[in-house]
């Protein structure tokens, strides 16, 4: 598990400077997380370990990956209600995530917009 974190936490920090860094680091976490789905030790390991890895979609701002993990867990596990109450919580944070991260972006590209918009009107306005 350790390994697994080490490998997310260098995925989220060279992100911006070097996704494809990033998407590697990622790939490997999932990979190491697909093998405890495949082969788990009991049924909450695997349950854990797909809940990691839409976790880990969501903090690298993947999020169409990470609904579609949350989808699977209350798919395969519908019976678990405990599993279906967590996946419909972190379904919401997910959602809720994505419309911050879209509404700060928008917000961004607002504010480098506005300046030039400004300069225009002052110029529109000198005799």
């Amino acid at each position: 598990d350790r390994a697994i974190g080490a490998r997310i936490s260098i995925a989220q920090l060279v992100q911006d400077s070097t996704p494809e860094m990033s998407d590697s680091y990622l790939q490997d976490a999932v990979d190491q997380l697909s093998q405890k789905i495949e082969n788990p030790t009991s049924l909450d390991e695997a349950i854990r370990a797909k809940f990691q890895i839409a976790e880990m979609y969501n903090a690298l701002g993947k999020y169409e990956n990470a609904i579609q993990w949350v989808n699977k867990i209350k798919q395969e596990h519908k019976d678990n209600m405990n599993a279906v109450q967590q996946a419909d919580m972190l379904l919401n944070y997910i959602r809720q995530t994505e419309a911050e991260v879209a509404k700060a972006q928008a917000e961004k590209i607002e504010s480098a917009t506005e300046p030039e918009s400004a300069t225009t009107e002052v110029q529109s306005n000198t005799p």
